[in-house]
C-alpha cells in the first residue's frame, strides 16, 4: 500500500505521525483479522513493548482503531474505517474462531441495540459470536475432538 494512505489516516484522526506510529499502523493494516498486542510484539519485534503500548493507547483514544473483548482475557483491536467515530451506531458484529482463536469484524453486521429503562445510558456495546470461521469449518470441522467442538445448548 501507499504511504500516503497511512499519513491520510493519522492526519484524519489527528494524530502526528511519527515514523514508529506508521510502522504499527501499516502493520495493523495488513491483517484481515482483529490482534492482540502480543501478535504486533511478535510481529514488530524490533519495537518494544511500552512503545507498542503507548502507541495503541494513543490510537484507541483518537479512534484510529477500536478494542474488541473477544471473550478470551486478551483485548483485540483492529482499525476504524474511515468513517467510524466508535460511537454506539458504528459497532458492529465481532467472530471469534474457536478453532484457530481468531477474531474477525463483522462489520456488515451491526450490534442490535436494545432499549433500556429510563435513566440508563449506553457506552459501549461488545457482541462477539462464538464459532468456526470460514477456513475452519471448510478444513473439516470433523477433525474436532470432542471437548473443541461447540456445544449446543
Amino acid at each position: 500500500m501507499d504511504e500516503t494512505i497511512y499519513l491520510n489516516k493519522l492526519e484524519q484522526r489527528k494524530i502526528k505521525p511519527t515514523a514508529i506510529r506508521l510502522l504499527i499502523l501499516k502493520t495493523m493494516m495488513q491483517r484481515q483479522d482483529a490482534f492482540s498486542m502480543t501478535d504486533l510484539e511478535n510481529e514488530l519485534d524490533t519495537v518494544d513493548k511500552s512503545t507498542i503500548y503507548r502507541t495503541l493507547t494513543l490510537f484507541l483514544a483518537h479512534h484510529l482503531i477500536h478494542g474488541i473483548n473477544n471473550g478470551t482475557g486478551a483485548l483485540k483491536y483492529a482499525v476504524c474505517s474511515n468513517d467510524c467515530n466508535c460511537e454506539i451506531d458504528d459497532q458492529h458484529t465481532h467472530f471469534y474462531c474457536e478453532k484457530c482463536h481468531r477474531t474477525f469484524c463483522l462489520k456488515h453486521i451491526h450490534v442490535p441495540v436494545v432499549p433500556l429503562p429510563p435513566g440508563f445510558t449506553i457506552q459501549s456495546i461488545g457482541y462477539v459470536l462464538k464459532g468456526l470461521c470460514s477456513e475452519c469449518s471448510s478444513a473439516g470441522a470433523t477433525l474436532l475432538s470432542a471437548e473443541d467442538r461447540p456445544h449446543l445448548l
